[in-house]
């Protein structure tokens, strides 16, 4: 089984909500197309939490422990139906195997920061993390190269990164 993460940005929660999951939440609705104005990127392995943590980390320059993390927008985190306490009720949007979190702001204002010179030294970085296994240090410096894009496309236009991850 394969974990598959889709980042892109949007204007608001509503927006990235419609964008990833469906009209209004609506996770059994038939996909929408994708937005050409998106701007999402489809990896693999490269969890918000751990992965982007880390590369975020290295562009800052400090050491990780922040109190920025992703935060959980879809399925709604006070709304979860519970079988008997223990485990989320099949049919739901918490069995759904989706979930949407927003980035902190901050994440993509590194992100975006990042100047050309720099690009080379962070992708050496982010390659040799345990977390991921690149191909080669020029898939890694081309993922970077994405995240960073993706980040400055998302600044300009005074949007939040999201992160929508599919089991």
């Amino acid at each position: 089984m394969g974990v598959l993460y889709d980042y892109f940005h949007a204007a608001d929660r509503r927006t990235a909500v419609e964008r990833a999951i469906g009209p209004d939440g609506d996770w059994l609705s038939e996909a929408r197309p994708r937005e050409a104005g998106a701007g999402w990127l489809e990896t693999k392995h490269t969890d918000p939490d751990v992965v982007v943590a880390k590369l975020v980390v290295f562009a800052e320059g400090i050491p990780s422990g922040g109190a920025d993390r992703p935060e959980l927008v879809w399925p709604d985190p006070d709304e979860v139906p519970y079988v008997q306490g223990t485990m989320p009720a099949a049919g739901t949007a918490w069995d759904s195997g989706m979930t949407l979190r927003e980035l902190p702001d901050a994440w993509r204002d590194a992100l975006a920061g990042v100047v050309e010179d720099a690009l080379p030294m962070l992708a050496l970085q982010w390659w040799d993390i345990e977390e991921l296994d690149f191909a080669d240090y020029r898939h890694a410096e081309g993922t970077v190269r994405d995240f960073v894009g993706l980040a400055r496309r998302a600044r300009t236009a005074g949007e939040h990164l999201y992160c929508r991850t599919i089991v």
